[in-house]
């Protein structure tokens, strides 16, 4: 008993003694750069309303019903960095399982995209609210 208490003391010290380091955006990350050209990449996107078929969705764990989103050759055309390939293992029958070899668009990857595009045509927009004021005058 002495000794599993000693262990168990030794590794929870153990746990407890630890590092945490904060790291700012300059540390991990290299050759930043302002996002250019979002509004014009954007509109290459073609987006679509679709359903997965109906013999996929229970294997692979797909949405029922309309989904909206992107044709993967599209987005991967674009923005060939926010497509991710990933391995999904179903079964189909028993103890015989398969594997489907999958991309899919990394959504979140959009995001600065889009708000690069909305300060694009913000910035659009006051220049044109300056020309007519100036063809006003």
């Amino acid at each position: 008993m002495k000794n599993q208490i000693k262990l168990f003391f030794a590794a929870l010290l153990i746990v407890q003694v630890g590092i945490s380091q904060d790291m700012s955006d300059t540390e991990l990350k290299k050759y930043i750069r302002p996002v250019n050209d979002a509004t014009s990449q954007l509109g290459k996107l073609k987006p679509q309303a679709f359903e997965y078929k109906a013999e996929y969705n229970k294997s692979l764990k797909l949405p029922a019903g309309r989904q909206f989103g992107f044709g993967i050759e599209n987005v991967e055309a674009v923005f060939p960095q926010l497509i991710k390939s990933k391995t999904i293992s179903y079964t189909a029958g028993k103890n015989f399982f398969k594997q489907a070899y999958v991309k899919e668009v990394e959504m979140e990857g959009l995001i600065p995209v889009l708000v690069a595009s909305v300060k694009e045509l913000q910035e659009q927009i006051l220049q044109l609210k300056a020309e007519i004021q100036a063809l006003k005058k």
